[in-house]
């Protein structure tokens, strides 16, 4: 070896040894995350600016983009006493466009081409396309779609929502837009496991056109967290969605903030249904630090309290999260577009709420408690911490069967054995939409043999789409359920 390369490897070997020294030294996550839960009691309690200094210094500091986040919603969802200076010090960490918690606009340069990725669903891709045309776009074919350009715009348009996240790992591409069906959140959590996702790169802007679209943004927000979230808060119409599509392009090559944006949506139909960047209201859904309760009735609290999960039980925390959100968007719809469901529109409508993980006894996925919020009935639904190194898909399907047993047993005062199997037939739809494939199969095999039915049930017994959940449907898969096993083929003989 010669004296160049050994004096390079010596240097690279300092190096090392500085910054794992320095990496050592910085407390882990839980740990800065109970020093910021006790700056801010103190500010609050004491009064003193100087706990408040400390606070928004170490959250300027922060590098890890959950933890910065949920500290700064932590002082906007409290009353704590500030100076003008804090004041002014926190507007500008809030409102930053590269990594503020409620950004002011997305973060466009300002010369040069701006990249947008544009993926519509099949069934409304042709009209939409069209409809770039008679906005001014030059509209001409690609190998990937289309590509749209006007002025400084470069929409590449892409048909289907697959992989829709693929491009925020992109640093050239500013803003990522969904047009068409939510699949009950399917398009965004089968995006989100998409391998090499990664963080994303830089901060774009993510507008998910789609019906509630607030069921999957606590997933969205954590896997990831610098992407500027558009969403709607409950169903959507296409000539809605449509209208705000025109307004974010125009937006994005106007250099427009969220609020100019945000104001141009609201005076079309159903504006209101459009959930922006910048709005405090953002922090209802989310779980930043994926507890698996979401944050609005977290920093609501009395003293804002940081998790201090392990990385693995965050994972199933959220899951908890996924299969929640699921039922809350599911059962309306179920109740709305089937006619033999058992729920009315109200019962469907009772709000179950994430409750993160407590310790319980028992072989329950779920530690489930009633309560009420503002005088209507309501549940709240905690993972038991003996599931948190279960696979997530069976966590996911275990919340969707239990809560679905639970509100029939509380509702409608029904515990029977059809009653589990419709409670099944919830769970193994959920994992249609979520898992389909070997990881579903896996799950359902888990869940069959866990809540007491024939481990033979396969994937294509389970019932797919909200008809699919039909009293008939339940009534084949009861069927199935009572049915003795299927039996082995016996292997043909083949001559010697």
């Amino acid at each position: 070896m010669s004296k160049r390369t050994t004096s390079i490897v010596l240097v690279s070997l300092v190096l090392f040894s500085v910054t794992a020294s320095a990496r050592s030294r910085i407390p882990k996550r839980h740990v800065r995350g109970a020093e910021f839960s006790r700056l801010l009691d103190r500010a609050r309690t004491t009064r003193s600016p100087a706990h408040m200094d400390r606070y928004l210094k170490l959250a300027h500091a922060e590098r890890d983009p959950l933890l910065h986040k949920f500290a700064l919603g932590a002082v906007l969802s409290k009353k704590v006493p500030l100076t003008k200076p804090q004041k002014k010090q926190l507007r500008r960490m809030v409102g930053d466009p590269g990594r503020g918690l409620l950004p002011r606009q997305p973060l466009i340069p300002r010369k040069g081409k701006i990249e947008v990725r544009y993926f519509i669903g099949s069934e409304f891709f042709d009209k939409e396309v069209r409809l770039l045309g008679q906005q001014g776009f030059t509209v001409s074919p690609h190998a990937d779609g289309k590509v749209a350009t006007r002025g400084r715009l470069r929409v590449l348009v892409r048909k289907g929502g697959n992989k829709v996240f693929r491009d925020l790992k992109d640093p050239k591409v500013h803003a990522v837009i969904y047009s068409g069906h939510s699949n009950l959140g399917g398009v965004v959590e089968r995006g989100l496991r998409q391998k090499g996702l990664g963080l994303g790169r830089g901060a774009k802007m993510v507008a998910l056109l789609q019906c509630s679209g607030t069921q999957t943004l606590p997933l969205l927000a954590t896997r990831m967290p610098r992407a500027q979230i558009v969403s709607t808060k409950r169903y959507s119409t296409p000539s809605a969605d449509q209208a705000v599509i025109k307004t974010l392009l125009n937006g994005l090559e106007g250099r427009w903030t969220y609020d100019k944006m945000r104001s141009t949506v609201r005076r079309g139909y159903d504006g209101s249904n459009y959930l922006f960047p910048n709005q405090l209201e953002l922090l209802k859904h989310t779980d930043f630090d994926k507890n698996g309760m979401l944050d609005g009735a977290q920093l609501a609290a009395k003293s804002p309290k940081f998790s201090g999960l392990n990385p693995k039980a965050m994972k199933r925390a959220q899951r908890l999260v996924s299969g929640v959100g699921y039922l809350r968007s599911m059962n309306p719809y179920y109740a709305e577009e089937e006619r033999s469901s058992v729920f009315s529109l109200s019962q469907a409508k009772t709000k179950v709420i994430p409750a993160g993980v407590v310790q319980s006894d028992g072989r329950s996925a779920l530690h489930i408690t009633n309560t009420t919020v503002n005088g209507a009935r309501a549940f709240k639904v905690a993972l038991n911490a003996r599931m948190t190194k279960a696979p997530r898909a069976f966590v996911g399907a275990a919340t969707v069967f239990e809560v679905q047993n639970h509100m029939q047993k509380t509702l409608l005062g029904k515990s029977d054995a059809r009653s589990r199997v419709r409670s099944l037939a919830f769970a193994g739809e959920y994992l249609q939409r979520m898992f389909p494939g070997k990881k579903g199969e896996k799950a359902l095999k888990r869940l069959t043999r866990h809540y007491g039915f024939p481990t033979t049930l396969k994937m294509w017994d389970m019932p797919s789409g909200v008809h699919g959940l039909s009293e008939r449907s339940i009534d084949r898969l009861a069927a199935r359920v009572a049915a003795p096993p299927r039996p082995l083929r016996p292997a043909p003989l083949t001559p010697r």
